[in-house]
């Protein structure tokens, strides 16, 4: 699971934890990543100047390494043992904030607009100047955006997080962004707000059979994820893969398993770094590098269990002896054949064995490989169910039926909650898909592989074959030429040396060259003359990994790209996240990125997009004015 899909799981999270969502303008996103920081905590009316020293430390990256408690009491009404003291003492210190000429610092006082802004302005390099100035200053700075106190009155919890999401992209001193001094700074120079959620998750660990032992706070208000589903603990499993958060009272659990023969160690197994197991190639981290060395005891040629982490890597490996156990609790899924994959290793009397594993793309969008009998036991294409780490075939399902808008519900039948909905494409790729990209599709015999029924009659796994556009390869024809032949056409007719049947020819269109650009490549390929292809955006379809046709989408001119959003004159577009878009100069064509265009004047832009109703924009070309 990348950050990204990490991020959209916090965002949920924010919502569902009762004492994290203080009224604030900021989005969920910038919330989110204020939890994460540990910045905001609570829900009260307003903020205390002690509990805003301690949002000043946080804010800056450094709750960790500061202790809450001093070893001497810095006011007279801040003890030492006070949860606020060590805080206060470091903002102090730094010139942040100011206790009273009476040797207070009043932390229960509720934070004044000024001196919440003289603060953040000591975090971005600024000093001096009255309070009229620096709120003047923090104005210009943007980090007042979305806050309507004036001098002298106090801010709210959610007010004093709109202040800390501004200041994260506001300019320091020294001309870089606050996130950027941070080092949280995205590509496009403002806030990585995924990067601030991933990188606060404490993990991997190993979930064991009492969760409670593993994570260090109560279960009961917690918020917990399953393969990116909301779940609850009871639906974790002994030996899934779990991360948390405890400032956000959040867990995420991983269960993806590959079962099969470990065949190779690299470079070696005295500290491997990959192995290879059911002939596939694994990176391997912390515990399972252990496991699966020479001191581990999970030698060549054992059956093994890896544990995948978030990012797919093998975090945790199980000898052969618990593999049936870990197998036994794993969800019972479809997928399809991706292929077969024979490895071989010497074995300790010197004798090469043969492993054989089908490598299967499920339908929560993982990737897995299963050992199986033979190189010829499946094939690619071939659809199955998978149960215990078990396959067998599956027949293809028939349904028929549109979904409606919001992409919960078809043919009389509702989405699961936690349904796995898996996009399969003849290029070969694939991808999890949400029921967001299903409103208005279409199921037909063509689109759909499979689907399975819950004990409630609800779709808990749906797999499609190209259906929401989601997974498929989108690109620009750039010319395409006629393959003309001519054709001799016999005809009747007098000849002058006494009338011989003479011949005519005719041109036959036979193929067409097509030239395309493709993920950034420009290749040429033949296609067939029954082939429907022309210029510009479209999908492309493939076999055995070649080009075998274009379909053409539809083309919009667009005044103005915002984010996700292409203007248009006849309204709004969405754009597809993963959108190709290429700027042209002159003739010639460069990939680019939406971030590249986005709010720029100085295109003219053409849009490429679905023919559906509300479809969403593959392809963009920027061309310089």
């Amino acid at each position: 699971m990348n950050r990204k899909t990490i991020l959209c799981l916090a965002l949920a999270a924010a919502v569902s934890v009762g004492c994290a969502a203080p009224v604030s303008a900021i989005d969920s996103a910038g919330l989110s990543a204020l939890q994460s920081m540990g910045v905001i905590q609570g829900n009260t009316n307003a903020a205390t100047r002690g509990e805003f020293a301690r949002m000043l430390v946080a804010v800056s990256g450094r709750l960790d390494t500061v202790s809450a408690t001093a070893s001497t009491s810095p006011f007279s009404d801040v003890p030492y043992s006070s949860s606020y003291a060590g805080y206060i003492s470091t903002v102090v210190q730094e010139g942040a904030m100011s206790g009273y000429l009476d040797g207070t610092f009043r932390p229960d006082n509720a934070i004044l607009l000024e001196e919440a802004v003289s603060a953040a302005l000591n975090l971005l390099g600024y000093s001096g100047g009255t309070a009229a100035s620096k709120l003047e200053q923090a104005s210009s700075l943007g980090l007042l955006a979305g806050i309507s106190k004036t001098q002298g009155q106090t801010l709210s919890v959610g007010e004093c997080a709109d202040l800390f999401d501004n200041l994260l992209s506001a300019k320091t001193s020294d001309g870089q962004t606050y996130a950027a001094k941070l080092g949280i700074a995205s590509a496009a120079g403002g806030v990585d707000y995924t990067a601030v959620v991933s990188n606060s998750l404490q993990g991997p660990y190993l979930c064991t059979e009492n969760v409670e032992n593993v994570v260090p706070f109560s279960t009961g208000p917690a918020v917990v994820y399953l393969n990116g589903s909301r779940a609850s603990f009871s639906d974790l499993d002994e030996n899934d893969v779990i991360y948390y958060n405890e400032r956000m009272q959040t867990v995420w659990a991983y269960r993806s398993r590959v079962i099969g023969t470990y065949t190779a160690a690299s470079p070696d197994a005295s500290a491997p770094t990959s192995v290879t197991v059911a002939g596939q190639s694994y990176e391997v981290t912390g515990s399972a590098a252990y496991a699966l060395s020479n001191l581990g005891g999970i030698s060549v040629g054992s059956t093994v269990t890896l544990l995948l982490d978030r990012d797919g890597k093998a975090a945790f490996a199980l000898s052969g002896s618990h593999t049936a156990a870990a197998s036994s609790s794993q969800d019972e899924t479809a997928g399809v054949v991706t292929g077969v994959t024979v490895s071989s290793y010497t074995d300790a009397s010197g004798r090469e064995v043969y492993s054989y594993a089908a490598n299967v793309v499920c339908a929560d969008g993982s990737l897995r490989s299963y050992p199986v009998s033979s190189e010829n036991a499946f094939r690619e294409g071939d659809l199955v169910r998978v149960s215990g780490g078990v396959l067998t075939e599956e027949e293809k399902s028939s349904l028929r039926g549109t979904f409606n808008d919001a992409g919960t519900e078809v043919a009389g039948y509702t989405l699961a909650d936690d349904a796995q909905i898996l996009d399969y494409a003849d290029s070969g790729s694939y991808g999890r898909v949400y029921s967001a990209s299903l409103g208005g599709v279409t199921l037909n015999a063509r689109n759909l592989l499979y689907y399975h029924l819950n004990a409630s009659g609800q779709i808990d796994i749906l797999i499609l074959k190209d259906a929401t556009g989601s997974v498929g390869s989108y690109g620009l024809v750039l010319s395409v030429t006629p393959i003309i032949q001519e054709s001799p056409e016999s005809g009747g007719g007098s000849g002058e040396e006494g009338g011989e049947e003479g011949e005519e020819t005719e041109q036959v269109i036979t193929g067409h060259t097509v030239t395309y650009l493709l993920n950034g490549q420009q290749s040429t390929v033949t296609l067939d003359a029954e082939a429907s292809v022309s210029r510009g955006g479209a999908a492309f379809t493939f076999e055995n990994g070649r080009v075998t046709g274009t379909t053409s989408l539809r083309r919009v001119a667009a005044t103005q790209i915002n984010g996700l959003t292409a203007s248009t004159a006849s309204g709004a577009l969405s754009i597809a996240d993963n959108a190709a878009v290429y700027v042209k100069i002159g003739s010639d064509y460069y990939q680019s990125t939406l971030a590249t265009i986005s709010g720029s004047s100085d295109y003219e832009l053409t849009c490429y997009a679905d023919r559906s109703s509300g479809g969403k924009v593959r392809v963009i070309v920027a061309e310089q004015k």
